[in-house]
């Protein structure tokens, strides 16, 4: 029984002993297979192909991601009478990855910033085993080898989006009915304190102010006499013509409806002459008569004289400023064409009736020699009717309130004046500058 536990143990060591050799025998051969000398190159291939080539034709035990973006970047590269170590420390450099020896096994990592050069496995070791002197190994007393590799990877992806989403809602609270009246109780509508007007369906307040340049223009194509030319040159065209007004309007949609009333002023220059001449012709005067009877006829006879009298005339000028004032109510219509950010180009097209409020002037009257006439309401029109078209832009300065311009023609369809020798016509263009209001 004792012999047999000495043998025992003595093949055990035997196998031990064996086990250690042909792991170091396979270290040698591993580190001899790395430093070898060799010619490798590559020419616009994947980093990933590269590597399977590299641990296919020599003993490499490679270990890297295979979800490292790395991989996919092109190599170039060209090497005579390298070692692979070398080999691959120069293609890792190109993608920013280095490698470290872990056991036996070569792990490609990612390249820290500023660190120095990728680490390198150790070169040949100068050990030579001596076959004549054979190595004594030392007594071990355990057999049992552990190889841990542990390789501890951490991707952490934070990844935080907000978005804010502001919207306005409207409640409209229907008023409660007493069931013993049978009538709505009053309360206030849950909107009143809103941020943001409905300006496509709602109220508005409209403000303008006019500039205008108008004429009174007589019909063309008329052959005038020289009085009559005179006539028409008496009043010129004028800049100094302005407008207020105020109107409210109802948006829906695209289009805006809008009703109002403006005061509306027209000065023009008045410039004419009226020329008065006596005199300047021989006036008779008979001094005696005297007859005579022949049977029974009578005949007469005048003795007369004659005076020279001078010629006396005297002309007029007016030089002065006419003005009417017209108290019109209007209502008009606006087309949103497009929408820009914060700007709405729009047409318009409207209508209006006026009523003179006071006039100071002159005009000229239809009689001989075309006298001058006060400007007063019975020679003027009781009522003076235009259209008016125009393209405007709008643009939202505020939550509640837009401005615009407005460039417009409008042109009045009765005559301010019948009395007078022409027919003519108010009309012009200007400048609409305004204000809305919504609510």
């Amino acid at each position: 029984m004792i012999l047999f536990t000495v043998k025992f143990l003595l093949f055990k060591r035997m196998l031990l002993i064996l086990f250690m050799l042909l792991g170091t025998s396979a270290l040698v051969l591993a580190q001899q297979s790395t430093l070898e000398k060799i010619n490798f190159s590559a020419r616009n291939e994947t980093l990933a192909s590269v590597l399977g080539r590299i641990s296919a034709n020599k003993s490499v035990n490679l270990t890297y991601d295979a979800s490292d973006p790395a991989l996919e970047k092109q190599v170039t590269y060209s090497a005579n009478q390298k070692d692979v170590i070398t080999i691959l420390s120069e293609i890792l450099t190109q993608t920013g990855r280095e490698f470290k020896n872990v056991g036996n096994h070569i792990v490609i990592v990612r390249s820290p910033i500023n660190t120095p050069a990728n680490s390198v496995l150790p070169q040949k070791s100068n050990v030579q085993i001596n076959k004549s002197n054979p190595v004594v190994l030392p007594e071990i007393l355990t057999d049992t080898i552990l190889i841990r590799d542990t390789l501890i990877r951490f991707d952490t992806i934070i990844r935080i989006q907000k978005e804010y989403i502001y919207d306005t809602i409207f409640i409209k609270e229907q008023p409660e009915v007493d069931k013993k009246s049978g009538r709505r109780k009053l309360s206030l509508p849950r909107n009143i304190f809103r941020f943001e007007p409905d300006r496509q369906d709602g109220w508005a307040l409209n403000f303008h102010f006019a500039q205008m340049g108008a004429s009174l223009l007589p019909e063309s194509g008329l052959n005038l006499s020289p009085e009559l030319e005179k006539v028409k040159k008496s009043e010129s065209f004028s800049l100094r013509n302005f407008g207020l007004g105020a109107a409210i309007q109802y948006n829906k949609g695209r289009l805006s409806f809008l009703t109002g009333l403006s005061l509306n002023i027209y000065n023009n220059r008045f410039n004419y002459s009226e020329l008065f001449e006596t005199g300047g012709f021989y006036k008779k005067d008979t001094l005696d008569i005297f007859y005579t009877i022949i049977q029974s006829d009578t005949n007469f006879f005048y003795v007369t004289d004659s005076t020279y009298l001078p010629l006396d005339s005297r002309e007029i000028v007016y030089d002065r400023n006419n003005r009417i004032s017209l108290l019109e109510w209007r209502g008009a219509m606006h087309f949103t064409l497009y929408t820009l950010n914060d700007f709405n180009f729009y047409l318009k097209g409207g209508f209006s009736a006026g009523m003179p409020l006071w006039l100071n002037g002159n005009s000229i009257g239809n009689g001989e020699g075309y006298p001058v006439l006060e400007l007063e309401k019975e020679n003027f029109s009781k009522w003076l009717f235009a259209w008016q078209a125009g393209f405007g832009v709008r643009y939202q300065l505020a939550n509640f309130v837009s401005i615009y311009a407005e460039p417009f023609y409008k042109q009045y369809w009765n005559e301010p004046t019948p009395s007078h020798p022409l027919s003519r016509r108010l009309q012009g263009g200007g400048l609409n500058i305004g204000m809305i209001y919504y609510f």
